[in-house]
């Protein structure tokens, strides 16, 4: 069996819901750390911390819009109140922008 270099390692992950930041977190859930999938898509978040339970992966949900001014500072609170601690943080959500391209083929 390999070492899982992140086992027992707290990760959060935003934007985790899905694509890029889902990926990420299943990643890092794969090399044994517990998941905190922050997102503000609270049916699908809570659907992909399912699927990764099922994969053996220790996953949480934190329902966080992080728009907002003054809310990652209470997400990193939130955090540490609920699992002891914090040892990786990706900041992989967006506000969701729309790029529009005018012109061109």
């Amino acid at each position: 069996m390999t070492e899982r270099r992140f086992k027992n390692k707290i990760v959060v992950v935003t934007g985790a819901a899905c694509g890029i930041g889902k990926s990420i977190a299943g990643a890092f859930g794969q090399e044994g750390a517990r998941i905190i999938v922050v997102d503000r898509d609270v049916k699908t978040a809570e659907v992909v911390c399912a699927q990764f339970r099922r994969d053996k992966v220790k996953a949480e949900f934190l329902k966080i819009d992080l728009s907002k001014k003054g809310v990652p500072q209470k997400m990193i609170r939130a955090v540490v109140k609920k699992v002891g601690r914090l040892d990786v943080l990706i900041n992989n959500a967006s506000a969701g922008q729309r790029v529009v391209f005018i012109g061109g083929e």
